[in-house]
């Protein structure tokens, strides 16, 4: 399996220019010809790219607008990459409207064309109207890819573990999280990442923006992480994109290796807890 990270800087202010933007820079960059004869064999291709990027995370007087306007472009625009470079493709995410209601609606699209879609469930509030201005999501999704059985989160929902046990324990083998993730914070990203991967014994591809997001600085650092916790590719701040092929029966082999969640007490967020207080020293 191949993963193409796409940590893309903003195309300019317009969501109708971003879009046109990415859609030329992904379709001069095909992926290698499976026919080609040093081709390895049976590689299947995946694409992914960060969160908000068609209108940009922090731009948040378009959000309604997009989402009523643009958001099905957006959409065709994802089942279009998919079909035409062959591969499925995780496609970041865009405001998305249902009657008055808006969501941080993630899409991916199949090379046959079946999409999936994930509403983000933590909303950000610090320092951004993300949590004013859309509907938090209200399930966890997780589906069938190269991957495995993948779940897809987005940015804020990475520093909630519970989100990914609840998915691992359903059997999920490998996770995607798209992100507008600032500078300020971009080492909490990377680590938070890699634990991810390690407490889930799961493949963990984390892919960022870069560059300034209307007024905000972000922090790029888009990772691919093992399931033994190795990191296997790790982007700078600049714009840029990477291949990598990597072994989705790796974490087969990991959870066979080391069973670490045998152990795992499954009701224990459940029982009520008795805390001892001690008599001070």
């Amino acid at each position: 399996m191949r993963i193409r990270m796409v940590q893309q800087v903003a195309f300019g202010e317009s969501p109708r220019h971003r879009m046109a933007a990415m859609r030329r820079a992904l379709l001069a960059a095909p992926f290698p010809d499976p026919a080609a004869p040093d081709a390895p064999r049976g590689v299947q291709n995946v694409l992914v790219l960060p969160e908000m990027w068609p209108v940009g995370f922090f731009n948040f007087d378009a959000y309604r607008t997009f989402a009523h306007d643009l958001f099905e472009d957006y959409e065709q625009l994802v089942v279009e990459l998919a079909g035409t470079m062959d591969c499925w493709v995780f496609g970041g995410s865009a405001p998305f409207a249902s009657g008055e209601t808006y969501h941080n609606r993630s899409v991916v699209a199949s090379p046959a064309g079946e999409l999936r879609h994930f509403d983000k469930l933590h909303l950000f509030a610090y320092q951004s109207r993300e949590a004013e201005i859309l509907t938090p999501g209200s399930a966890l999704v997780a589906f069938e890819s190269p991957l495995g059985s993948t779940g897809i989160l987005t940015c804020f929902d990475l520093r909630f573990p519970e989100s990914f046990r609840a998915l691992r324990r359903q059997g999920c083998e490998a996770f995607v999280v798209v992100a507008a993730w600032p500078l300020p914070r971009v080492a909490h990203w990377k680590a938070l990442l890699v634990a991810r991967a390690i407490e889930n014994q799961a493949w963990v591809v984390g892919v960022n923006g870069c560059g300034e997001d209307f007024g905000t600085q972000l922090g790029g650092g888009s990772m691919i992480v093992a399931p033994d916790g190795t990191v296997v590719a790790d982007l700078a701040d600049e714009p840029s994109s990477q291949d990598v092929v990597v072994s989705a029966s790796l974490t087969h082999r990991v959870r066979e290796q080391y069973p670490f969640h045998d152990s795992i007490i499954a009701d224990l967020l459940e029982k009520p807890t008795t805390f001892a207080v001690l008599p001070s020293v």
